[in-house]
């Protein structure tokens, strides 16, 4: 059975795009790595100093606005203040649910769109059987992704009793990440640009690589011949490769 052969030219452009294939899968991979890394890094981070602000402001009945009264001892004005002031402070939204998964309030009451997200991503980890309490990480809504942390906010968390009710309370911090996935995907579709162009410049070098090579493999080819027909005058061919002056 005879091999099936294939040309020089083709074995070069198939080593080329080979490279090439390995080195994008790479450079995806790891950019894909990085960025998942940063941004959950850097969320996390925003969302554990929001926690622990509110810890604080708990603990100390403090209102960040210093336009109004610093302390007071209404459970439900404290609540409110503190999820206001610490709404604003960074990209993390924030909201008071109960055990329920209802919004018990928003940082923004008159902000439809507040409100609505809050209430979805509630609604979402009641679906997916999160348990309150705890950091959820990200959560999906839509084409929509948030990470999320949750903990109890009550005499637990501070020097005085805060929640009145029967029903336990948390906060729901919850910081969205479509911008920053926003912006992976416009280097994403930097990355593909390079590449591609990358691709083509390969093509273009494999092709002076292999026709380079063919042109001396047939200088050699027809020297052979001239020998086959009995000719046997030497020639200086001078290759810039070694292997095929040698040769």
């Amino acid at each position: 059975m005879t091999k099936k052969k294939i040309s020089l030219r083709l074995h070069i452009f198939i080593s080329f795009f080979i490279v090439f294939l390995i080195s994008f899968a790479v450079i995806i991979l790891s950019f894909t790595i990085v960025v998942s890394n940063y941004i959950r890094t850097d969320s996390n981070d925003k969302l554990k100093i929001t926690e622990d602000k509110a810890r604080f402001l708990a603990a100390q009945k403090i209102d960040a606005r210093p336009a109004l009264p610093s302390h007071t001892d209404d459970p439900d004005i404290i609540k409110q203040r503190i999820v206001e002031s610490l709404t604003g402070s960074s990209d993390v939204r924030v909201a008071l649910i109960n055990s329920d998964y209802s919004i018990d309030l928003s940082a923004s009451p008159g902000s439809t769109i507040d409100i609505t997200t809050a209430r979805n991503i509630a609604n979402q980890l009641e679906t997916d059987a999160i348990k309150l309490g705890t950091n959820a990480g990200l959560v999906k809504i839509g084409s929509s992704s948030y990470y999320v942390s949750t903990f109890l906010f009550d005499e637990s968390n501070s020097k005085s009793t805060i929640n009145t009710s029967n029903t336990n309370q948390y906060l729901i911090l919850y910081l969205d990440s479509s911008p920053y996935l926003a912006f992976a995907e416009s280097i994403y579709g930097i990355l593909i640009v390079i590449l591609v162009i990358a691709l083509t410049l390969s093509l273009l070098v494999s092709l002076f690589v292999s026709n380079s090579i063919i042109r001396s493999i047939r200088k050699l080819t027809a020297f052979a011949s001239k020998i086959g027909s009995g000719i046997f005058k030497r020639q200086e061919f001078n290759f810039f490769d070694k292997e095929l002056d040698i040769l």
